[in-house]
């Protein structure tokens, strides 16, 4: 008797525990399809290839220096110069123009870039392709730009907004407009608006002394 009632809970059992089981490997299914996939990582440069890095990451229409690093996997490239053809994506897809772009240092000498004129006549997709001479011989790669019609950004010889930025007599306290450890009053006495019709040359400054660290931060 207590082996029939046995087999008898086993056999009513068993169906409630299958569902059990299909709603576990639902709930794990789901929950698999619906974990965010992992970020992928950049891939750096392969053994004797080089990695292009802009420098100048706003470009548009027209005639502007184009500024762009050269990293391999041993070091940064630091040749004089280095050859760059421009070439556009879009519809009428073809080659722009040829230009020596040449390396300058950094302070302290220790990183640097390479610069040139670039003309571009029309927004959409383009294309750099680079070559330069690196110990063994000349090795190439391709930067992938995007030019646009216009931008936001002042041109050379434009006046730029006058802006009525807070000054030294606007706020209680100096932190609250630099995060230099020893700041110059001076520096803050004028807003751009005020120093732009004085009629005086004028250097205008963006930076965050408190986080450049380094020769690549700020220069």
């Amino acid at each position: 008797m207590q082996s029939r009632l046995i087999r008898l809970t086993t056999r009513r059992l068993l169906p409630a525990l299958a569902a059990l089981v299909a709603l576990a490997a639902v709930a794990c299914s789901s929950a698999a399809s619906t974990a965010p996939a992992p970020t992928p990582v950049p891939p750096g440069p392969a053994s004797g290839e080089i990695k292009p890095i802009l420098a100048t990451t706003v470009l548009r229409v027209g005639t502007q220096r184009v500024a762009f690093l050269l990293v391999s996997t041993e070091a940064l490239i630091k040749a004089p110069e280095a050859t760059v053809t421009s070439v556009f994506l879009g519809n009428g897809e073809g080659e722009g123009e040829r230009k020596q772009a040449a390396f300058h240092l950094w302070p302290y000498e220790v990183r640097g870039a390479y610069s040139t004129p670039l003309t571009f006549d029309r927004p959409g997709p383009w294309r750099l392709d680079i070559t330069v001479e690196d110990g063994a011989g000349p090795v190439a790669t391709q930067l992938a730009i995007e030019v646009a019609e216009k931008t936001g950004i002042p041109e050379i010889g434009a006046i730029p907004p006058l802006s009525p930025n807070k000054t030294l007599y606007t706020v209680e306290r100096l932190e609250e407009l630099t995060t230099d450890y020893t700041p110059d009053p001076d520096l803050y006495q004028l807003t751009i608006a005020e120093a732009l019709i004085t009629g005086r040359p004028t250097v205008i400054v963006f930076a965050t002394p408190a986080f450049c660290t380094s020769p690549t931060c700020g220069p």
